[in-house]
């Protein structure tokens, strides 16, 4: 990535993916087993689980670095 260390990338790795999303939109999360799953108004469905995110209705599986990219 342009513009960013890789220090800076391993530690925005460091940040469980989890907690930064529920920070930011905890309400807009279920717990369903092992996974919080999160649904769009337009009802696409984001699962966050073991530390990755996946967008299930996109086919697009990524870690936090990529989810803020």
């Amino acid at each position: 990535m342009p513009g960013v260390s890789r220090e800076q990338i391993e530690r925005a790795k460091a940040v469980p993916i989890l907690d930064y999303r529920l920070s930011r939109e905890g309400d807009n999360f279920k717990r369903v087993g092992n996974a919080y799953y999160r649904r769009d108004t337009d009802r696409n469905s984001l699962e966050v689980s073991n530390n990755l995110w996946n967008w299930h209705s996109h086919g697009v599986v990524g870690d936090i670095v990529d989810y803020l990219a």
